[in-house]
Protein backbone atom coordinates (compact mmCIF):
# COMPACT_ATOMS: atom_id res chain seq x y z
CA UNK A 1 0.00 0.00 0.00
CA UNK A 2 2.74 2.41 1.09
CA UNK A 3 6.21 2.71 0.04
CA UNK A 4 9.02 5.76 0.24
CA UNK A 5 8.85 6.96 -3.87
CA UNK A 6 11.52 8.21 -5.81
CA UNK A 7 10.51 6.90 -9.07
CA UNK A 8 9.83 8.29 -12.24
CA UNK A 9 6.03 8.28 -13.44
CA UNK A 10 4.40 8.92 -16.73
CA UNK A 11 4.51 12.68 -16.67
CA UNK A 12 8.31 13.19 -15.82
CA UNK A 13 9.51 14.44 -12.40
CA UNK A 14 10.03 12.35 -9.26
CA UNK A 15 8.71 12.50 -6.13
CA UNK A 16 10.67 14.21 -3.09
CA UNK A 17 12.56 11.69 -1.09
CA UNK A 18 10.40 12.06 2.05
CA UNK A 19 7.20 11.63 0.94
CA UNK A 20 5.04 8.16 1.56
CA UNK A 21 3.76 6.48 -1.94
CA UNK A 22 -0.37 5.16 -0.75
CA UNK A 23 -1.91 4.13 -3.92
CA UNK A 24 -5.64 4.69 -3.82
CA UNK A 25 -8.34 1.58 -3.81
CA UNK A 26 -11.55 0.79 -2.97
CA UNK A 27 -10.89 0.42 0.89
CA UNK A 28 -10.94 4.05 1.97
CA UNK A 29 -10.53 3.18 5.80
CA UNK A 30 -6.63 1.33 4.77
CA UNK A 31 -6.10 4.56 2.62
CA UNK A 32 -6.38 6.95 5.28
CA UNK A 33 -4.93 4.13 7.58
CA UNK A 34 -2.03 4.84 5.20
CA UNK A 35 -2.25 8.32 5.52
CA UNK A 36 -2.29 8.43 9.33
CA UNK A 37 0.90 6.24 9.62
CA UNK A 38 2.92 8.91 7.31
CA UNK A 39 1.69 11.93 8.94
CA UNK A 40 2.64 10.42 12.22
CA UNK A 41 6.12 9.94 10.42
CA UNK A 42 6.29 13.49 10.26
CA UNK A 43 6.39 14.68 13.55
CA UNK A 44 4.46 17.84 12.87
CA UNK A 45 0.65 16.67 13.63
CA UNK A 46 -0.62 16.51 17.20
CA UNK A 47 -3.74 15.17 19.01
CA UNK A 48 -5.52 17.77 21.10
CA UNK A 49 -8.38 17.00 23.06
CA UNK A 50 -10.08 14.62 20.19
CA UNK A 51 -8.64 17.24 17.56
CA UNK A 52 -6.17 17.19 15.08
CA UNK A 53 -3.51 20.81 15.96
CA UNK A 54 -0.26 21.62 15.08
CA UNK A 55 2.02 23.92 17.15
CA UNK A 56 3.21 27.23 15.97
CA UNK A 57 3.72 30.32 16.28
CA UNK A 58 1.71 33.19 17.66
CA UNK A 59 0.61 35.71 15.61
CA UNK A 60 1.01 38.71 18.04
CA UNK A 61 4.33 37.37 19.58
CA UNK A 62 6.98 35.26 17.57
CA UNK A 63 8.61 34.26 20.23
CA UNK A 64 5.66 32.34 21.84
CA UNK A 65 4.40 29.44 20.69
CA UNK A 66 0.84 28.10 20.49
CA UNK A 67 -1.32 25.20 19.90
CA UNK A 68 -3.57 25.43 16.74
CA UNK A 69 -6.18 22.76 15.95
CA UNK A 70 -6.49 22.15 11.85
CA UNK A 71 -8.80 23.11 9.67
CA UNK A 72 -9.76 21.22 6.92
CA UNK A 73 -7.59 23.25 3.80
CA UNK A 74 -4.66 22.88 6.57
CA UNK A 75 -5.02 19.27 7.02
CA UNK A 76 -5.18 18.82 2.86
CA UNK A 77 -1.92 21.17 2.97
CA UNK A 78 0.20 18.37 5.28
CA UNK A 79 -1.44 15.78 3.57
CA UNK A 80 0.14 16.83 0.21
CA UNK A 81 3.49 17.29 1.51
CA UNK A 82 3.63 14.09 3.56
CA UNK A 83 1.85 11.40 0.85
CA UNK A 84 1.79 11.18 -2.79
CA UNK A 85 -1.21 9.44 -4.05
CA UNK A 86 -0.92 7.18 -7.14
CA UNK A 87 -3.13 5.12 -8.96
CA UNK A 88 -2.65 2.15 -11.90
CA UNK A 89 -4.64 1.22 -15.35
CA UNK A 90 -3.31 -0.44 -17.86
CA UNK A 91 -1.95 0.38 -21.28
CA UNK A 92 -2.20 -2.30 -24.52
CA UNK A 93 1.03 -0.88 -25.43
CA UNK A 94 3.21 -0.68 -22.81
CA UNK A 95 1.34 -2.49 -19.93
CA UNK A 96 0.45 -1.38 -16.41
CA UNK A 97 1.04 2.29 -15.75
CA UNK A 98 1.42 4.03 -12.34
CA UNK A 99 -0.53 7.58 -12.47
CA UNK A 100 0.74 10.35 -10.08
CA UNK A 101 -2.99 11.74 -8.44
CA UNK A 102 -2.88 15.96 -8.21
CA UNK A 103 -5.26 15.75 -5.66
CA UNK A 104 -6.34 14.73 -2.46
CA UNK A 105 -9.69 13.13 -2.27
CA UNK A 106 -11.89 14.88 0.12
CA UNK A 107 -13.78 11.76 0.98
CA UNK A 108 -9.88 11.06 2.71
CA UNK A 109 -8.85 14.62 4.12
CA UNK A 110 -12.47 14.71 6.07
CA UNK A 111 -12.48 11.27 7.02
CA UNK A 112 -9.30 11.91 8.54
CA UNK A 113 -10.07 15.12 10.03
CA UNK A 114 -13.29 13.80 12.00
CA UNK A 115 -11.95 10.52 13.08
CA UNK A 116 -10.84 10.96 16.48
CA UNK A 117 -8.68 8.67 17.03
CA UNK A 118 -5.42 8.39 14.97
CA UNK A 119 -3.15 5.70 16.26
CA UNK A 120 0.84 6.72 15.99
CA UNK A 121 0.08 10.39 16.12
CA UNK A 122 1.19 11.61 20.09
CA UNK A 123 -1.40 13.25 22.17
CA UNK A 124 -0.46 16.92 23.00
CA UNK A 125 -1.18 18.40 26.57
CA UNK A 126 -0.10 21.82 26.69
CA UNK A 127 2.85 23.97 25.93
CA UNK A 128 4.73 25.19 28.73
CA UNK A 129 7.35 28.15 29.04
CA UNK A 130 9.20 26.42 31.94
CA UNK A 131 11.02 23.45 33.34
CA UNK A 132 8.36 21.32 34.84
CA UNK A 133 7.75 18.25 37.02
CA UNK A 134 6.72 14.95 35.72
CA UNK A 135 5.21 12.26 37.54
CA UNK A 136 8.29 10.32 37.89
CA UNK A 137 9.62 13.51 40.10
CA UNK A 138 12.04 14.58 37.33
CA UNK A 139 12.60 17.55 35.90
CA UNK A 140 11.44 18.49 32.29
CA UNK A 141 13.43 20.93 30.97
CA UNK A 142 14.58 19.99 27.60
CA UNK A 143 12.95 22.07 24.47
CA UNK A 144 10.96 20.37 22.46
CA UNK A 145 7.95 17.88 22.42
CA UNK A 146 8.13 15.09 25.02
CA UNK A 147 6.38 12.08 24.36
CA UNK A 148 5.82 10.95 27.97
CA UNK A 149 3.97 13.95 29.19
CA UNK A 150 2.68 14.46 26.26
CA UNK A 151 3.68 18.71 26.65
CA UNK A 152 5.98 20.69 24.35
CA UNK A 153 8.12 22.65 26.49
CA UNK A 154 9.08 26.21 25.28
CA UNK A 155 12.09 27.64 26.27
CA UNK A 156 13.50 31.01 25.74
CA UNK A 157 16.68 30.69 28.00
CA UNK A 158 19.22 28.82 30.03
CA UNK A 159 17.69 27.34 33.10
CA UNK A 160 19.92 26.24 35.64
CA UNK A 161 20.00 22.07 36.66
CA UNK A 162 17.68 21.33 39.13
CA UNK A 163 19.87 18.61 41.36
CA UNK A 164 17.71 15.33 42.19
CA UNK A 165 18.33 15.75 45.91
CA UNK A 166 18.66 18.98 47.05
CA UNK A 167 20.44 19.86 50.36
CA UNK A 168 18.90 21.33 53.21
CA UNK A 169 20.50 24.55 52.39
CA UNK A 170 19.70 24.83 48.97
CA UNK A 171 16.33 24.50 50.05
CA UNK A 172 16.31 27.66 52.52
CA UNK A 173 18.08 29.02 49.95
CA UNK A 174 15.16 28.12 47.63
CA UNK A 175 12.62 29.77 50.04
CA UNK A 176 14.73 33.15 50.69
CA UNK A 177 14.43 33.69 47.02
CA UNK A 178 11.04 33.49 46.47
CA UNK A 179 9.58 35.26 49.57
CA UNK A 180 12.45 38.27 49.17
CA UNK A 181 10.75 39.18 45.80
CA UNK A 182 7.07 39.49 47.88
CA UNK A 183 8.92 40.76 51.09
CA UNK A 184 7.31 44.49 50.87
CA UNK A 185 4.09 43.42 50.18
CA UNK A 186 1.70 44.02 53.28
CA UNK A 187 0.40 40.20 53.90
CA UNK A 188 -2.33 39.56 56.70
CA UNK A 189 -0.78 36.25 57.83
CA UNK A 190 2.23 33.89 57.33
CA UNK A 191 -0.20 31.32 55.85
CA UNK A 192 -1.05 34.16 53.15
CA UNK A 193 2.47 34.52 52.18
CA UNK A 194 2.53 30.50 51.66
CA UNK A 195 -0.27 30.88 50.00
CA UNK A 196 0.91 33.02 47.38
CA UNK A 197 4.42 30.33 47.03
CA UNK A 198 1.45 27.80 46.62
CA UNK A 199 0.24 29.85 43.53
CA UNK A 200 3.90 29.42 41.95
CA UNK A 201 4.27 26.19 42.68
CA UNK A 202 0.94 24.86 41.41
CA UNK A 203 1.59 25.16 37.99
CA UNK A 204 5.22 23.69 37.83
CA UNK A 205 3.52 20.79 39.75
CA UNK A 206 0.66 20.63 37.52
CA UNK A 207 1.90 17.35 35.44
CA UNK A 208 3.72 15.50 39.06
CA UNK A 209 -0.07 14.79 39.99
CA UNK A 210 -3.28 13.25 38.67
CA UNK A 211 -5.79 14.88 40.66
CA UNK A 212 -7.40 18.28 39.95
CA UNK A 213 -4.75 21.36 39.11
CA UNK A 214 -5.24 23.14 42.70
CA UNK A 215 -7.72 25.70 44.47
CA UNK A 216 -8.53 29.00 42.84
CA UNK A 217 -5.86 31.84 44.65
CA UNK A 218 -7.83 34.46 45.64
CA UNK A 219 -5.45 37.98 46.08
CA UNK A 220 -7.94 39.60 48.29
CA UNK A 221 -7.10 43.47 50.13
CA UNK A 222 -8.72 45.47 52.43
CA UNK A 223 -8.50 48.97 50.26
CA UNK A 224 -7.24 49.63 46.42
CA UNK A 225 -3.72 50.11 45.62
CA UNK A 226 -2.22 46.96 48.10
CA UNK A 227 -0.60 45.24 45.12
CA UNK A 228 -3.25 42.48 44.30
CA UNK A 229 -2.44 42.43 40.78
CA UNK A 230 0.88 42.80 41.34
CA UNK A 231 1.52 39.60 42.98
CA UNK A 232 -0.46 38.16 40.58
CA UNK A 233 1.50 39.41 37.71
CA UNK A 234 4.69 38.19 39.84
CA UNK A 235 3.65 34.09 39.84
CA UNK A 236 3.03 34.58 36.50
CA UNK A 237 6.04 36.01 35.48
CA UNK A 238 7.91 33.01 37.22
CA UNK A 239 6.19 30.77 35.77
CA UNK A 240 5.52 31.62 32.15
CA UNK A 241 7.59 34.46 31.23
CA UNK A 242 4.45 36.95 30.98
CA UNK A 243 2.08 39.11 33.02
CA UNK A 244 -1.01 37.13 33.82
CA UNK A 245 -3.57 36.67 31.13
CA UNK A 246 -6.54 38.98 32.46
CA UNK A 247 -9.94 37.81 32.35
CA UNK A 248 -13.11 39.84 33.80
CA UNK A 249 -15.47 38.34 35.71
CA UNK A 250 -18.49 37.27 33.41
CA UNK A 251 -21.97 38.51 34.68
CA UNK A 252 -23.71 34.94 34.23
CA UNK A 253 -22.79 31.17 35.08
CA UNK A 254 -23.70 30.35 30.85
CA UNK A 255 -21.10 33.27 30.04
CA UNK A 256 -18.26 32.16 32.43
CA UNK A 257 -18.77 28.55 30.84
CA UNK A 258 -17.51 30.17 27.64
CA UNK A 259 -15.08 31.35 29.01
CA UNK A 260 -13.28 28.70 30.52
CA UNK A 261 -13.86 26.59 27.42
CA UNK A 262 -12.12 29.19 24.95
CA UNK A 263 -8.99 29.47 27.71
CA UNK A 264 -9.16 25.14 27.83
CA UNK A 265 -9.07 25.51 24.19
CA UNK A 266 -6.07 28.21 23.80
CA UNK A 267 -4.46 26.09 26.47
CA UNK A 268 -3.94 28.54 29.01
CA UNK A 269 -1.75 28.26 31.86
CA UNK A 270 -2.57 30.48 34.28
CA UNK A 271 -5.40 32.86 34.65
CA UNK A 272 -6.23 36.21 36.51
CA UNK A 273 -9.59 36.94 37.02
CA UNK A 274 -9.15 40.54 37.97
CA UNK A 275 -11.05 43.37 40.01
CA UNK A 276 -13.63 40.86 40.87
CA UNK A 277 -16.62 42.68 42.31
CA UNK A 278 -19.60 41.82 44.44
CA UNK A 279 -20.16 38.03 45.45
CA UNK A 280 -18.12 35.80 43.34
CA UNK A 281 -18.67 32.17 42.46
CA UNK A 282 -20.82 29.93 40.18
CA UNK A 283 -21.24 26.43 38.85
CA UNK A 284 -19.13 26.42 35.76
CA UNK A 285 -16.06 27.71 38.04
CA UNK A 286 -16.53 25.35 40.46
CA UNK A 287 -16.65 22.55 37.95
CA UNK A 288 -13.15 23.72 36.24
CA UNK A 289 -10.89 24.08 39.52
CA UNK A 290 -12.40 20.27 41.01
CA UNK A 291 -12.71 18.68 37.39
CA UNK A 292 -9.50 17.33 35.61
CA UNK A 293 -11.28 17.04 31.71
CA UNK A 294 -13.71 19.92 30.23
CA UNK A 295 -16.12 19.14 27.70
CA UNK A 296 -18.49 21.76 26.00
CA UNK A 297 -20.09 22.34 22.76
CA UNK A 298 -16.83 25.01 21.29
CA UNK A 299 -18.35 28.57 20.69
CA UNK A 300 -20.06 29.41 17.51
CA UNK A 301 -19.68 25.77 16.42
CA UNK A 302 -21.94 22.65 16.70
CA UNK A 303 -18.79 20.30 17.73
CA UNK A 304 -18.08 19.39 21.35
CA UNK A 305 -14.80 19.93 22.64
CA UNK A 306 -13.16 17.49 25.04
CA UNK A 307 -9.80 18.53 27.26
CA UNK A 308 -7.60 18.87 29.85
CA UNK A 309 -8.30 20.67 32.71
CA UNK A 310 -4.71 22.30 33.20
CA UNK A 311 -5.53 26.03 34.37
CA UNK A 312 -4.18 27.29 37.44
CA UNK A 313 -6.91 30.06 38.23
CA UNK A 314 -6.60 33.28 40.34
CA UNK A 315 -8.84 36.42 41.35
CA UNK A 316 -7.77 39.51 42.39
CA UNK A 317 -10.39 42.02 44.37
CA UNK A 318 -10.86 43.81 47.50
CA UNK A 319 -12.96 42.43 50.45
CA UNK A 320 -14.36 40.14 47.59
CA UNK A 321 -17.68 38.02 49.19
CA UNK A 322 -16.81 34.15 47.87
CA UNK A 323 -19.79 31.82 47.32
CA UNK A 324 -20.21 29.10 49.62
CA UNK A 325 -19.05 26.24 46.93
CA UNK A 326 -16.76 28.73 45.62
CA UNK A 327 -15.04 29.24 49.36
CA UNK A 328 -14.10 25.84 49.87
CA UNK A 329 -12.47 25.86 46.67
CA UNK A 330 -10.43 28.55 47.41
CA UNK A 331 -6.57 29.60 48.48
CA UNK A 332 -6.82 32.94 50.23
CA UNK A 333 -4.15 35.50 50.04
CA UNK A 334 -5.14 38.27 52.10
CA UNK A 335 -3.50 41.64 51.86
CA UNK A 336 -3.96 43.95 54.67
CA UNK A 337 -2.36 47.56 54.64
CA UNK A 338 -2.60 49.67 57.18
CA UNK A 339 -2.03 52.95 54.96
CA UNK A 340 -5.18 54.97 53.48
CA UNK A 341 -3.48 55.45 50.47
CA UNK A 342 -0.89 52.58 49.79
CA UNK A 343 -0.44 52.95 45.96
CA UNK A 344 1.87 56.32 47.63
CA UNK A 345 4.23 54.23 49.19
CA UNK A 346 8.26 54.04 48.66
CA UNK A 347 11.27 52.34 49.90
CA UNK A 348 10.52 49.36 48.47
CA UNK A 349 13.30 46.46 48.22
CA UNK A 350 13.15 46.04 44.35
CA UNK A 351 11.81 49.57 43.18
CA UNK A 352 10.80 47.56 39.98
CA UNK A 353 9.94 44.55 40.69
CA UNK A 354 8.66 43.01 38.01
CA UNK A 355 11.89 43.89 35.54
CA UNK A 356 13.55 42.04 38.71
CA UNK A 357 11.48 38.80 38.43
CA UNK A 358 12.58 38.96 34.45
CA UNK A 359 16.12 39.39 34.86
CA UNK A 360 16.00 36.56 37.78
CA UNK A 361 13.38 34.15 36.08
CA UNK A 362 16.01 31.52 35.97
CA UNK A 363 16.97 31.34 39.32
CA UNK A 364 13.42 32.15 40.85
CA UNK A 365 12.13 28.90 38.54
CA UNK A 366 15.35 27.32 40.25
CA UNK A 367 13.96 27.76 43.55
CA UNK A 368 10.33 26.98 43.18
CA UNK A 369 11.62 23.47 41.53
CA UNK A 370 13.99 23.02 44.21
CA UNK A 371 11.61 23.24 46.57
CA UNK A 372 9.31 20.56 44.86
CA UNK A 373 11.85 18.40 44.07
CA UNK A 374 13.54 17.93 47.38
CA UNK A 375 10.32 17.04 49.07
CA UNK A 376 10.12 14.38 46.27
CA UNK A 377 13.51 13.03 46.77
CA UNK A 378 12.72 12.86 50.87
CA UNK A 379 9.75 10.42 49.94
CA UNK A 380 7.05 13.53 50.65
CA UNK A 381 7.24 12.67 54.41
CA UNK A 382 4.13 12.88 55.73
CA UNK A 383 3.15 16.82 57.45
CA UNK A 384 0.02 15.71 58.99
CA UNK A 385 -2.22 18.48 57.23
CA UNK A 386 -6.10 18.43 57.22
CA UNK A 387 -7.29 17.21 54.49
CA UNK A 388 -8.59 19.55 51.55
CA UNK A 389 -11.20 17.57 49.56
CA UNK A 390 -11.50 17.47 46.27
CA UNK A 391 -7.93 18.85 46.25
CA UNK A 392 -6.23 15.67 47.92
CA UNK A 393 -3.21 15.18 45.12
CA UNK A 394 -2.53 18.77 44.61
CA UNK A 395 -1.99 19.18 48.64
CA UNK A 396 -0.16 16.33 48.96
CA UNK A 397 2.50 17.70 46.94
CA UNK A 398 2.36 21.34 46.91
CA UNK A 399 1.11 22.43 50.15
CA UNK A 400 3.08 19.45 51.56
CA UNK A 401 6.14 20.72 50.23
CA UNK A 402 5.68 24.24 51.24
CA UNK A 403 4.85 23.44 55.33
CA UNK A 404 7.95 20.41 54.70
CA UNK A 405 10.57 23.64 53.81
CA UNK A 406 9.13 25.21 56.96
CA UNK A 407 6.83 27.60 55.94
CA UNK A 408 3.17 27.80 56.97
CA UNK A 409 0.34 26.07 55.49
CA UNK A 410 -1.27 28.13 52.96
CA UNK A 411 -4.17 25.18 53.81
CA UNK A 412 -4.99 27.38 56.86
CA UNK A 413 -6.26 30.60 54.50
CA UNK A 414 -9.20 28.38 54.25
CA UNK A 415 -10.87 27.95 57.73
CA UNK A 416 -11.03 31.93 57.95
CA UNK A 417 -12.45 32.96 54.61
CA UNK A 418 -14.95 30.37 55.06
CA UNK A 419 -16.18 31.82 58.16
CA UNK A 420 -15.90 35.45 56.23
CA UNK A 421 -16.80 34.34 52.73
CA UNK A 422 -19.80 32.00 52.88
CA UNK A 423 -22.56 34.59 53.10
CA UNK A 424 -24.56 31.52 51.93
CA UNK A 425 -24.04 30.33 55.37
CA UNK A 426 -24.50 32.73 57.40
CA UNK A 427 -27.85 33.44 55.87
CA UNK A 428 -29.00 29.78 56.23
CA UNK A 429 -27.48 30.24 59.92
CA UNK A 430 -30.18 32.92 60.89
CA UNK A 431 -32.92 31.17 59.56
CA UNK A 432 -32.45 28.13 61.24
CA UNK A 433 -32.21 29.83 64.56
CA UNK A 434 -35.50 31.87 63.80
CA UNK A 435 -37.44 28.64 62.71
CA UNK A 436 -36.07 27.34 66.18
CA UNK A 437 -37.67 30.67 68.10
CA UNK A 438 -40.95 30.10 66.55
CA UNK A 439 -41.26 26.42 65.99
CA UNK A 440 -41.05 25.86 69.74
CA UNK A 441 -42.37 22.23 70.01
CA UNK A 442 -41.07 20.81 66.34
CA UNK A 443 -44.35 20.11 64.39
CA UNK A 444 -42.51 22.18 61.92
CA UNK A 445 -44.08 24.51 59.53
CA UNK A 446 -44.92 25.19 55.89
CA UNK A 447 -43.50 27.74 53.75
CA UNK A 448 -46.65 29.21 53.37
CA UNK A 449 -46.63 29.44 57.43
CA UNK A 450 -43.32 30.92 57.40
CA UNK A 451 -44.40 33.85 54.99
CA UNK A 452 -47.17 34.34 56.92
CA UNK A 453 -45.87 34.79 60.09
CA UNK A 454 -43.15 36.82 58.57
CA UNK A 455 -45.49 39.46 56.86
CA UNK A 456 -47.00 39.95 60.56
CA UNK A 457 -50.11 37.93 59.18
CA UNK A 458 -50.22 35.34 61.98
CA UNK A 459 -51.45 37.22 65.62
CA UNK A 460 -50.01 34.06 67.24
CA UNK A 461 -46.64 35.33 67.17
CA UNK A 462 -45.07 39.10 68.52
CA UNK A 463 -43.51 41.65 66.57
CA UNK A 464 -39.73 40.56 67.38
CA UNK A 465 -40.38 36.88 66.31
CA UNK A 466 -42.18 38.20 62.79
CA UNK A 467 -39.06 40.31 62.06
CA UNK A 468 -36.72 38.64 63.02
CA UNK A 469 -38.03 35.92 60.74
CA UNK A 470 -38.55 38.45 57.98
CA UNK A 471 -35.04 39.12 58.51
CA UNK A 472 -33.28 36.07 58.27
CA UNK A 473 -36.00 35.20 55.22
CA UNK A 474 -34.52 38.47 53.44
CA UNK A 475 -30.81 37.24 53.86
CA UNK A 476 -31.48 33.79 53.13
CA UNK A 477 -33.09 34.63 49.79
CA UNK A 478 -31.58 38.14 49.07
CA UNK A 479 -35.17 39.61 48.41
CA UNK A 480 -37.72 41.62 50.30
CA UNK A 481 -39.94 39.96 51.78
CA UNK A 482 -43.00 41.06 49.55
CA UNK A 483 -41.02 39.60 46.39
CA UNK A 484 -41.00 36.11 48.19
CA UNK A 485 -42.96 33.45 46.85
CA UNK A 486 -44.17 30.12 48.79
CA UNK A 487 -42.25 28.45 45.53
CA UNK A 488 -39.36 30.43 45.86
CA UNK A 489 -38.49 30.08 49.53
CA UNK A 490 -39.07 25.83 49.20
CA UNK A 491 -37.12 25.71 46.51
CA UNK A 492 -34.30 27.68 48.48
CA UNK A 493 -34.83 25.73 51.10
CA UNK A 494 -34.92 22.04 49.59
CA UNK A 495 -31.35 23.06 48.28
CA UNK A 496 -30.28 23.59 51.28
CA UNK A 497 -31.99 20.73 53.05
CA UNK A 498 -29.81 18.04 55.64
CA UNK A 499 -26.82 20.64 55.59
CA UNK A 500 -25.69 21.42 59.00
CA UNK A 501 -24.78 24.50 60.49
CA UNK A 502 -23.48 25.18 64.30
CA UNK A 503 -25.46 21.43 64.94
CA UNK A 504 -28.59 22.48 63.01
CA UNK A 505 -30.50 21.01 60.12
CA UNK A 506 -33.13 21.72 57.46
CA UNK A 507 -35.42 18.52 56.81
CA UNK A 508 -38.85 17.82 55.47
CA UNK A 509 -42.13 15.85 56.39
CA UNK A 510 -44.51 15.16 54.74
CA UNK A 511 -48.12 15.57 56.75
CA UNK A 512 -52.17 15.03 55.21
CA UNK A 513 -50.11 16.31 51.73
CA UNK A 514 -48.39 19.09 53.27
CA UNK A 515 -45.16 19.79 53.03
CA UNK A 516 -43.29 20.65 57.00
CA UNK A 517 -39.93 22.07 57.25
CA UNK A 518 -38.40 20.90 60.43
CA UNK A 519 -35.40 21.60 62.40
CA UNK A 520 -33.47 19.13 63.71
CA UNK A 521 -29.52 18.68 65.09
CA UNK A 522 -26.98 17.64 63.12
CA UNK A 523 -27.03 14.00 64.09
CA UNK A 524 -30.60 13.62 63.08
CA UNK A 525 -32.08 14.22 66.91
CA UNK A 526 -35.20 17.03 67.69
CA UNK A 527 -33.98 20.46 68.89
CA UNK A 528 -36.16 22.60 71.86
CA UNK A 529 -36.62 26.11 71.31
CA UNK A 530 -33.26 27.13 73.62
CA UNK A 531 -31.04 25.35 70.84
CA UNK A 532 -30.04 22.17 73.13
CA UNK A 533 -30.48 18.83 71.52
CA UNK A 534 -32.08 15.34 72.35
CA UNK A 535 -30.63 12.74 69.86
CA UNK A 536 -32.85 10.02 69.72
CA UNK A 537 -35.85 11.50 69.87
CA UNK A 538 -36.80 12.14 66.24
CA UNK A 539 -39.99 10.98 65.46
CA UNK A 540 -40.49 8.10 62.97
CA UNK A 541 -43.27 8.41 60.52
CA UNK A 542 -45.70 6.45 61.80
CA UNK A 543 -45.60 8.22 64.96
CA UNK A 544 -45.37 11.68 63.67
CA UNK A 545 -48.49 10.17 61.44
CA UNK A 546 -50.19 9.26 64.94
CA UNK A 547 -49.30 12.52 66.43
CA UNK A 548 -51.24 14.27 63.74
CA UNK A 549 -54.09 12.67 63.62
CA UNK A 550 -54.39 12.85 67.61
CA UNK A 551 -54.05 16.28 67.21
CA UNK A 552 -56.82 16.62 64.14
CA UNK A 553 -58.96 14.52 66.53
CA UNK A 554 -58.34 17.20 69.57
CA UNK A 555 -59.28 19.95 67.02
CA UNK A 556 -62.00 18.47 65.47
CA UNK A 557 -60.61 19.38 62.17
CA UNK A 558 -57.48 19.43 60.15
CA UNK A 559 -55.98 22.97 61.66
CA UNK A 560 -52.72 21.92 63.09
CA UNK A 561 -50.59 24.11 65.22
CA UNK A 562 -51.27 27.57 64.53
CA UNK A 563 -51.52 26.43 60.95
CA UNK A 564 -54.80 25.55 57.75
CA UNK A 565 -54.05 23.04 55.43
CA UNK A 566 -52.49 24.07 52.37
CA UNK A 567 -51.37 22.15 49.54
CA UNK A 568 -47.97 24.31 48.77
CA UNK A 569 -46.24 20.83 47.36
CA UNK A 570 -45.32 23.37 43.88
CA UNK A 571 -42.19 24.93 44.64
CA UNK A 572 -40.91 20.78 44.69
CA UNK A 573 -41.08 20.85 41.32
CA UNK A 574 -38.10 23.76 41.57
CA UNK A 575 -36.31 22.26 44.21
CA UNK A 576 -32.90 20.19 44.35
CA UNK A 577 -34.44 17.96 46.62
Amino acid sequence: MTKPSGGSVDHGGSFPADQREIELGMNEQLVNDAVIRALAERGQIFDFGGALATVSTDNNDCSRRVIRRLPLPSLRELITDAVQFVTHDFDFNSGQRKRRVHRVPRWCYEAIHKRGVWHGIPAIRGIVNAPVMKADGSILQKTGFDVASGLYVDLDGDFPEIPGRPTAAAIRQAVESLLGIVADFPFSNPASRSAWIAAVLTPLAREAHDGATGPLFLIDANTRGSGKSLLADLAALIVTGREATRLVAPACDDEFRKRITALVSDGARLVLIDNVGGKFGCESIDAALTGTVWKDRRLGATEMIEAPLRVSWLASGNNVALAADTARRTCHIRLESPLENPEDRAGFRHPDVRRYVRENRPALLAAALTILAGYVAEGRPDQRLKPWGSFESWSDLVRGAIVWAGMADPGDTRFELRDTADSEAGALRQLLKAIVEIDSDGIGLRTTDLLKIANGKDQSYGRTESESLREAIEGFTELSIEKVTARKLGSRLGHFRSRVVEGLKLDIRIKSGSSYWVIQSGDGGSVDHSGSFFSGLQKTETEWEDSTKAEEGQKGSTEIHRSTIGHDLDWLEDSKL
